[in-house]
């Protein structure tokens, strides 16, 4: 089954919250007290936002994170590429080797599902997931 993980979670909370609040700049401080998630983890999915270039940074007494582009602009696949690298939904996709690589019959199928998930993502924006 294909499920997203926790910084995906986390990436989709903080990108709502300051979607939801566009003129405030939001600490990862203020965002992990509002959701109730651990302080490091906010941090660190904020800090690869901004290094992605879906969030402003900035620094000083009044800095914090702001949302760079408008939501509709970024699709899921960006955002699941940013935060935790190419999509692929079976380790032999990332070039790991299988016990099965020689006698294996799905590869083919399972890089075809891979490639039309990927195009279904790279066709939903953020907004529309949240119907904004």
């Amino acid at each position: 089954m294909i499920k997203i993980d926790k910084k995906m979670e986390y990436s989709l909370l903080v990108l709502d919250c300051l979607y939801r609040d566009r003129e405030k700049k939001y600490s990862a401080k203020e965002v992990s007290q509002k959701y109730n998630i651990a302080f490091d983890s906010v941090s660190r999915v904020m800090q690869k936002l901004a290094k992605h270039n879906f969030l402003i940074s900035e620094q000083g007494p009044t800095g914090g994170y702001k949302l760079k582009d408008d939501l509709n602009n970024i699709s899921i696949l960006s955002l699941i590429t940013a935060i935790s690298g190419p999509l692929t939904i079976a380790k032999c996709l990332k070039g790991n080797s299988c016990i099965q690589a020689s006698n294996c019959n799905i590869k083919t199928p399972i890089e075809l599902l891979n490639d039309k998930l990927a195009s279904f993502y790279s066709e939903i924006s953020i907004a529309e997931l949240f119907q904004l």
